[in-house]
């Protein structure tokens, strides 16, 4: 009974509440809106008339042909008048990312192109984010009838993994052969890694008639190659001069534009501009203070086993150091990770005051040790620190080991 009584008080209040609220609200003149219905039609209508189209609306190029997908798919005649059509289609296996170094999420997926035979064709694309929504790069072709997996980007790199056939075997064999490429995109075109030669970026006009600016995109990237060693990495043919000369500390501007040249000696072999004639004074530096010491230097040292590995880079960084290893898109190269202590720079045995570079080929059985110092090295436009200005972590990340076997 008690509780029908209470029951009762709490809906007559209620009823009472919302009189009075109803009254005070037109006795004020106010004109009381549901607030959270008013605001999901306004989200509604903002997507309902938005011009950012998905990277399934976009147009690829595949095999020199622009094919513009609606929906993830593409209905094109193979003869004018025949009832047999070429469908491309959205696969998927898509991976999101920067490509293109603009900071903003790209995507990399897969599509399907069946031209009416028994064949199904697989294309690996880039999709790159723009104001208005995707630009669709080139396609590069992985098989027919493959079995994709997965497809992973890491860093500007992109992963393509699957099954194929061993040469030779029909198509009705199951793929079983495990296969991963490797991709980047480079002016906007996607391309395979490592390739040559790259495309070319376009220079924009400049109606001012000053020279354009160089960027890491747009810069010109040569190949310095090392048969001796084994090794081979990318180097900028200009770039400008100055940063190991320590102007840096007095923030000198507009430092010159210059040819670049890789140095070599014995196992040393420094990026110096072309003319650069110390290269046995940046050796007697490096070898009296270690790997600390000399930026834009690589020194190729032997390395028999994991163990030998860890003791150089003890010897050269400090004996706290540690390290991890990672796979690189050459079969023979691994990055060596620097895992530093956690203690303040006066009492750390392994502390990062540099930035090191380190690769490791357990196959050639060599270890390739590389400092670009605290501050950007190989910079391409005066005294901008930026790291879209700085190709060192570019130059390093070219570097692979390789052999003759492979």
């Amino acid at each position: 009974m008690k509780k029908i009584i209470i029951a009762a008080i709490i809906i007559f209040l209620l009823i009472v509440g919302a009189g009075l609220v109803y009254f005070y609200g037109s006795y004020q003149g106010i004109s009381f809106v549901d607030w959270s219905k008013m605001k999901t039609i306004v989200i509604k209508d903002r997507i309902g008339t938005s011009t950012i189209q998905s990277f399934k609306d976009s147009t690829y190029i595949i095999n020199g042909q622009p094919i513009t997908l609606v929906n993830g798919l593409a209905e094109t005649e193979i003869a004018p008048g025949s009832a047999s059509k070429q469908i491309t289609k959205y696969f998927g296996n898509e991976a999101y990312g920067d490509l293109n170094g603009d900071r903003i999420e790209d995507v990399v997926f897969l599509i399907t192109q069946d031209n009416g035979g028994s064949g199904t064709f697989y294309y690996v694309v880039a999709a790159l984010r723009t104001d208005n929504g995707y630009q669709g790069t080139n396609a590069i072709f992985l098989g027919d009838r493959i079995a994709p997996q997965s497809t992973q980007i890491q860093g500007s790199q992109v992963i393509v993994n699957y099954a194929d056939r061993n040469p030779g075997e029909p198509f009705t064999v199951q793929p079983s052969v495990g296969v991963s490429k490797y991709f980047e995109v480079v002016c906007n075109q996607l391309v395979v890694q490592g390739q040559s030669p790259m495309p070319t970026c376009a220079t924009p006009n400049n109606s001012s008639g000053n020279s354009e600016k160089i960027t890491t995109t747009t810069a010109t990237m040569l190949d310095y190659e090392n048969d001796q060693y084994g090794f081979s990495f990318k180097y900028p043919a200009k770039a400008n001069a100055g940063p190991y000369q320590d102007e840096v500390a007095s923030n000198t501007p507009d430092f010159p534009t210059v040819n670049y040249a890789v140095l070599e000696q014995d196992n040393f072999f420094c990026v110096r501009p072309q003319g650069y004639g110390y290269l046995s004074q940046d050796i007697a530096f490096h070898k009296a203070d270690g790997a600390n010491s000399t930026n834009l230097c690589l020194e190729i040292q032997p390395v028999a086993n994991e163990q030998q590995l860890l003791s150089l880079i003890r010897k050269e960084y400090g004996s706290g150091c540690r390290y991890n290893l990672t796979k690189t898109a050459s079969s023979s190269t691994y990055d060596v990770n620097l895992i530093y202590d956690t203690k303040g720079i006066e009492d750390s045995s392994c502390f990062p005051a540099e930035t090191y570079y380190v690769k490791y080929s357990p196959t050639k059985k060599e270890a390739a040790f590389w400092t670009s110092g605290q501050e950007c090295q190989l910079r391409i436009s005066g005294d901008n620190w930026d790291t879209d200005n700085c190709l060192d972590k570019t130059l390093a990340d070219s570097f692979r080991f390789f052999s003759k076997q492979f």
